[in-house]
């Protein structure tokens, strides 16, 4: 329904203002309670415009949080993709580092066992000096 002179629509919220209509002719004329009611609707539709902007702010943060949570939970997947492979490349590492490891206490007990050959054979060359000599002198 309209309001008379103003041009204005009420919203079905607006049917059974929440405030006194002066109805006698002690409280004010028509023109006075008209004005009082349209008084009241401009009050309303200021509240309606603030409400209206705050829901735009609201549905704007929104819209970016959930922007911002969809990039966090790709950041996220990301991640632990990036997790996995490291723990595969670790557990690589890891026997590549044990093969290693017996490969240098292999190559350890190599030189002992040529050191050793080596000894002996110096050994067993100081005899037969040692013996040519003295078969030498025999002569």
């Amino acid at each position: 329904a309209a309001c008379s002179g103003s041009g204005r629509t009420t919203g079905p919220h607006l049917q059974h203002p929440p405030f006194p209509i002066p109805t006698s002719t002690s409280e004010g004329t028509g023109s006075q309670a008209t004005a009082a009611l349209e008084s009241r609707l401009g009050t309303l539709e200021e509240e309606y415009a603030v409400q209206q902007m705050l829901l735009r702010t609201a549905v704007g943060r929104q819209s970016r949080l959930e922007r911002e949570l969809e990039e966090a939970r790709s950041t996220s997947s990301a991640k632990s993709r990036e997790i996995s492979l490291l723990r595969v490349q670790n557990t690589e590492y890891q026997s590549e580092a044990r093969r290693t490891q017996q490969l240098c206490q292999e190559m350890a007990s190599g030189r002992r066992s040529a050191r050793a050959a080596l000894a002996e054979m110096a050994s067993h060359n100081a005899r037969l000096v040692a013996a040519f000599a003295e078969k030498k002198q025999e002569v």
